[in-house]
């Protein structure tokens, strides 16, 4: 099954679609948009409606490239901006109604352990990694 995942950042949307055959997933598909959805953004306040504007645009050129792709199945994550932003979670649902999945806007800490899970999975000496975002930090640690 094909299948694809859109991590909507505070400066970048980024698309991976994969393929899982007989429990074997291969990488068949990676893009980005620097799109700036947390361009001004203060905590607490409502996104820039250009930025939301140009995100929106960059998600459907992603959405239709993985669509031509074949993807039956879709993750969509929503990250520190729209957790900061006054009206991430209506953003959320406009992204939602665009692709026809939910999007679920992780926690930091959510964030931090998908960043190291995905970099262990392709290199098994990592013992931590530090991911430095467009509007935050996370540190993921393993042993």
């Amino acid at each position: 099954m094909k299948q694809a995942v859109l991590d909507i950042g505070t400066n970048s949307v980024r698309l991976l679609v994969a393929e899982t055959v007989a429990d074997e997933t291969t990488t068949l598909r990676k893009d980005i948009r620097a799109t700036r959805l947390g361009d001004g953004l203060a905590a607490g306040e409502p996104l820039n409606e250009a930025a939301k504007n140009r995100t929106l645009t960059g998600i459907q050129e992603l959405v239709d490239e993985a669509r031509e792709a074949g993807v039956e199945r879709w993750s969509i994550v929503g990250t520190n901006a729209l957790r900061e932003a006054s009206d991430g979670e209506a953003f959320a649902q406009q992204v939602a109604q665009l692709v026809g999945a939910p999007v679920r806007i992780i926690s930091g800490v959510d964030e931090a352990r998908y960043g190291y899970l995905g970099a262990v999975k392709t290199n098994s000496l990592v013992t931590a990694v530090v991911d430095i975002g467009g509007g935050s930090t996370e540190i993921g640690v393993g042993f």
